[in-house]
């Protein structure tokens, strides 16, 4: 038989368009000669031979270890038994993937509170990233989040969970294999901190160009109670609540904040007149104290059974004439801890009753409002 013509055709079936692959692939392909035969075949991956069999179909296993993971392209080469050809198949690309995608979860810093962004770094073939959260420690992970699209974030409500410490981790994959980040460590801390004021005491008379403000923070959790108000169902069995309790229950409630109003204010009447009588006695003596040392240190104490708070950042001191609630900042102190401490120069304002009260200020600008203190100040 005389054969000068090379196969009409060469395929490649395996792997398929696209797919991962990884470890031992199975190369495959067919091809046809309708005169003496297909012959060798020949199979190359990015141009370089990797294997040679004989006969259609063909098939054998190639170690995909031996290149980089990324995309690789496979050929097949057909020769007839007359030694025509060859006949070169059309390229078929799939991915090579034998290593998870690298990914490294950034920081989200030692203390967490509301809403919390989580962000990534990862490697070039990362298609999806999976954030997660567990108690710190326990290994008992829950999803926080899934993303898809590159840079890969997820936004983290901090609020929906209690306060403590927990371990923050990311999972990348790159549709084969999927590889973890390193775990990160943060405290989740929701509460506001509380504070008081220690020195000044309330009442006291002040002057001088340094009077000493000076308050304690403490991270306890200041809970409302709330009185229960007993519930009775409607006699048809209806499973309504009655609103008649309801309406007594409010009524009550509302009687009770109308008297806790009217006490607050009598208390601070008394205590504005307990001080103008004390500014009375003592205006002869602070005047000559400021004289001599040209300021007046006033210290009372110290905070006791309180916690300090390590959250706390820092203590502003503030000032306003005496129920006007026209605030206005005379001392800042960051150097915990407790007790907190600022110098008042009582010259820069008017003769007169003034209040005082500091803010305990966090790292997340969470603050809290402490109690005023009334007290007569003079030049």
């Amino acid at each position: 038989m005389i054969d000068n013509t090379p196969p009409s055709s060469a395929i490649v079936t395996a792997p398929a368009a696209g797919a991962f692959a990884g470890g031992t692939v199975t190369l495959a392909g067919n091809a046809a000669d309708s005169a003496s035969g297909v012959g060798q075949m020949v199979f190359k991956i990015n141009g370089t031979v990797v294997g040679t069999t004989s006969g259609s179909p063909a098939s054998l296993d190639w170690d995909s270890t031996s290149i980089p993971d990324g995309p690789a392209t496979v050929t097949l080469e057909a020769m007839d038994v007359a030694g025509n050809g060859p006949t070169v198949s059309a390229g078929r690309t799939f991915v090579v993937d034998n290593n998870p995608p690298a990914v490294t979860l950034d920081t989200p810093g030692a203390a967490s509170s509301g809403t919390v962004v989580l962000s990534t770094t990862t490697s070039s073939d990362t298609i999806q990233v999976t954030f997660e959260r567990s108690p710190a420690g326990a290994a008992n992970w829950s999803t926080i989040a899934v993303d898809n699209t590159a840079p890969f974030s997820a936004s983290f409500d901090t609020s929906l969970l209690a306060d403590g410490l927990y371990d923050l981790r990311a999972l990348a994959s790159d549709g084969s294999t999927a590889g973890a980040s390193n775990v990160r460590t943060t405290r989740i801390d929701n509460t506001l901190p509380t504070g008081s004021i220690t020195t000044p005491i309330a009442g006291a008379t002040v002057g001088g160009t340094s009077v000493t403000l000076a308050a304690s923070a403490c991270g306890q959790r200041l809970r409302r109670l709330h009185r229960a108000v007993p519930r009775r169902r409607r006699p048809s069995g209806d499973g309504l609540v009655d609103s008649v309790d309801d309406r007594l229950g409010r009524d009550h409630d509302a009687k009770r904040d109308a008297h806790d109003r009217r006490d607050r204010h009598r208390r601070r009447r008394q205590l504005v007149h307990d001080a103008r009588r004390a500014d009375h006695r003592r205006r002869n003596t602070a005047q000559r104290d400021a004289r001599r040392s040209g300021h007046t240190a006033l210290r009372h104490g110290h905070a006791v059974g309180r916690i300090p708070d390590a959250d706390t950042a820092r203590v502003s001191f503030q000032v306003s004439p005496a129920g006007a609630a026209t605030w206005t900042t005379v001392a800042n102190d960051e150097t915990p801890p407790t007790p907190y401490s600022g110098a008042f120069d009582s010259t820069t304002v008017a003769d007169g009753v003034y209040d005082l009260r500091a803010i305990a200020l966090r790292r997340f600008r969470q603050r809290l409002r402490t109690e005023c203190r009334c007290l007569p100040a003079h030049r």
